[in-house]
């Protein structure tokens, strides 16, 4: 045996004794691992519950202002000092409870921590002792819920101040979308740009918000879930205009630049991440009428796109958000 074949022999011997001992061979971190949270059953016993419902014939790809209304309140109490179990949303349309539910995800309400039923009479309220109602509800739901001997309590409704429109429009503002992680929870990414987006607004009011963006999952346009969110913080119906055909950047830009042709804006601004601009800001510049537009960046960071990431796949087991996670960890853009 030569010495070269010598030290080759030697190099695969190691490397096997290595692998069998169960010593890493590579110098690179391994990802940690994630595991799936078990799936959210019936109520912890002792815990209370946040109860609301939302009106059947309410319009369909909206909610009004006392639904938003009610929404925030729940999403406040969730977020207040005292530990709950859960949010329960009574909606009699599948389509309006996932509206309600977009809005408390924009509010951090955790995906495993609400509920959608469309009776009261299909939740299981076994385990269940006490019941924060905020809201209108049905006649005769108090007294069904004190026969199971179930305390309720009536939490009063937060109103939600609306921010003025001016009569005239000088600024364009077009806020960009990101693919939520399910029908009805956007990444935290799409809701940091709408606030910025809103927060926009409040320091130049004479702006038209766009937000652009088609149904990339589910029945809810991306689009759609901004509008929701920002009415939820005070933004006026006036204020905003939907997009919701785009399915990607390039159509973002050219299909907006479709929806204010003909119009003069003193300033337009793209709403969006910093990692985004590079190729974003070159397709709006291609369009003749957003050559002067600058970005705004919502301030969003790769770590915190992927501990939301990471807390979705955490509650649901979703094999998409999981790809989303390995893509991002990898350096793969498009879907972040």
């Amino acid at each position: 045996m030569s010495l070269r074949t010598a030290v080759k022999f030697s190099f695969v011997l190691a490397s096997v004794l290595m692998i069998a001992l169960g010593v890493n061979c590579t110098c690179t971190e391994e990802p940690k691992r994630l595991e799936p949270a078990p799936q959210p059953g019936t109520a912890e016993k002792g815990l209370p519950e946040i109860v609301f419902f939302v009106e059947k014939e309410g319009n369909s790809r909206f909610l009004s202002k006392g639904e938003l209304e009610t929404v925030n309140t729940a999403a406040a109490l969730w977020n207040g000092k005292d530990k709950l179990n859960r949010i329960v949303v009574i909606a009699p349309s599948e389509i309006r409870g996932l509206l309600a539910k977009v809005v408390l995800h924009s509010h951090a309400v955790p995906a495993g921590a609400v509920e959608i039923a469309e009776t009261a009479d299909a939740v299981d309220w076994n385990n269940s002792t006490e019941l924060k109602i905020i809201g209108k509800i049905p006649a005769g739901f108090s007294a069904d819920m004190k026969k199971k001997n179930i305390k309720v309590e009536k939490i009063p409704v937060s109103k939600l101040p609306l921010l003025p429109v001016p009569p005239e429009t000088k600024n364009l503002a077009i806020v960009l979308g990101n693919e939520p992680l399910d029908e009805s929870t956007p990444t935290v990414d799409l809701v940091r740009r709408t606030l910025k987006a809103v927060e926009l607004f409040r320091k130049q009011p004479g702006t038209l918000l766009i937000f652009t963006g088609g149904q990339t999952t589910g029945r809810i346009s991306e689009a759609r879930m901004m509008a929701l969110i920002a009415a939820s913080r005070g933004l006026p119906e006036k204020a905003y205009r939907l997009e919701e055909i785009a399915m990607s950047t390039i159509e973002n830009a050219e299909l907006t630049a479709k929806m204010v042709a003909g119009r003069k804006f003193d300033s337009v601004y793209i709403v969006s991440k910093s990692s985004h601009f590079k190729v974003a800001m070159s397709y709006f510049r291609d369009q003749p009428r957003f050559k002067n537009a600058e970005p705004v960046d919502c301030g969003i960071t790769k770590k915190e796109i992927l501990e939301n990431m990471e807390s979705h796949y955490r509650a649901t087991g979703s094999k998409r958000t999981k790809r989303r996670i390995d893509a991002l960890r990898a350096g793969r853009h498009g879907v972040d």
